[in-house]
């Protein structure tokens, strides 16, 4: 759970939000444009929902493709231009100003040596655009999506409005998670995390919630060219902020590269992105040993934090949605019974604490201790890292 942010658009790196884009629904149509590149044949049910079969693509629109790059350009002038057609209650490519579409969608991709564009009226979903209205449509828009020649996208929405746009011939970033997104718009329950990956099979893929790193597991394509995804709970808070991380032959790589995207009532996120330009945890520790001897000092290390924030380690004798304890910022743990903060420091330069605290001679033997790591970000939130667990000596 995240409280209060006091963040702002920044445009600056790879998937880092410009003003007003992209939307949740331009990323989740670039995830979905990858789904249908990297595995065409697994969304037949939606084509058949659309009106058109897999049968009728071509050969190379039968064949998996990698997914397109991320392009800020393009991002914003589709969703300009997806604004601009529910303004004016039309569906055209040229601008209601004149400008032909060739000029607007040029004119943000210098270079361009190949452009194209898709539009689409009458589905809210992103997935529904892309998979029932323009993989069903042999007019150039399936092409678009399965080209192996166009190598960025930007796509956008507004309302039943959407505007995909492709292009190549500017130079390609070297990157293999190229988008990642949330599903639905506003979770109920759950919540959907999926990103792209193109490149050597990843060491890590995993989904950074409220702080907390989770794992994706591949749902379509292959292990170096597919999209992953996992499903999480909702759980207490009105703010949720997330980034997307992936390792592959010891190199990192995130996106947004900067910030972090956000569903729920973030105070200070950008209200059209979702943006929040900072990078919540993951929050890791570890402990020097699980046999916690009586009268002997435990060993905790932990990363995460932000550099000059308290970082604590909190022990309880059960697990469980625990209380929210006003030392650590009001942030609810998952520890009950007794609790107790067992050990609290400031972290270093590199957000590093290493922390210590005697385990008291009066606990029994054999008695399991849970504790977690609790970090500050530097801007009055906490996050909290998974449960580990020693063992009364």
């Amino acid at each position: 759970m995240l409280t209060t942010m006091l963040m702002a658009p920044a445009f600056a790196g790879y998937g880092d939000a410009g003003v007003g884009f992209p939307t949740v629904r331009g990323r989740q149509m670039q995830v979905w444009v990858a789904a249908a590149r990297v595995e065409p044949s697994a969304f037949q049910s939606d084509y058949q929902a659309g009106g058109c079969s897999f049968a009728q693509f071509s050969a190379s629109e039968q064949s998996p493709h990698e997914p397109y790059r991320w392009h800020a350009g393009l991002a914003d002038v589709a969703l300009e231009h997806s604004i601009d057609m529910r303004t004016h209650n039309n569906m055209i490519h040229d601008s209601s100003d004149g400008t032909v579409w060739s000029v607007r969608v040029g004119g943000s991709y210098p270079g361009w040596t190949g452009i194209a564009e898709n539009i689409a009226r009458g589905y809210t979903s992103a997935r529904d655009t892309v998979m029932r209205i323009w993989m069903c449509s042999s007019a150039g828009h399936r092409g678009s999506i399965m080209s192996g020649t166009y190598r960025h996208f930007g796509g956008d929405m507004d309302g039943n409005y959407a505007t995909a746009d492709f292009a190549v011939g500017q130079a390609l970033e070297n990157r293999g998670l190229r988008i990642g997104a949330h599903e639905p718009e506003v979770p109920g329950q759950t919540v959907t995390f999926l990103a792209d990956w193109t490149g050597a099979t990843p060491t890590v893929i995993e989904v950074v919630h409220d702080g907390v790193a989770d794992p994706l597991s591949l749902t379509w394509g292959t292990a170096t060219q597919g999209v992953w995804s996992t499903d999480l709970g909702v759980d207490r808070g009105a703010c949720h902020a997330y980034w997307f991380r992936a390792v592959s032959g010891g190199t990192e790589v995130r996106f947004p590269q900067d910030g972090s995207y956000s569903y729920g009532t973030c105070a200070g996120a950008d209200p059209e992105t979702g943006w929040i330009d900072a990078q919540l945890g993951p929050v890791v520790h570890t402990q020097s040993s699980p046999d916690w001897t009586r009268g002997q000092v435990i060993t905790f290390d932990v990363t995460g934090g932000a550099p000059g924030a308290t970082i604590a380690v909190v022990a309880g004798t059960s697990t469980g949605n625990g209380p929210c304890p006003a030392a650590i910022g009001g942030t609810c743990v998952d520890l009950t019974g007794t609790l107790q903060i067992a050990a609290q420091g400031v972290a270093d330069a590199n957000g590093h604490a290493t922390l210590q605290a005697t385990v008291p001679q009066q606990l029994p033997a054999g008695l399991v201790v849970h504790h977690q790591a609790v970090a500050g970000d530097g801007a009055g939130d906490w996050v909290v890292g998974p449960i580990l667990s020693g063992t009364v000596r």
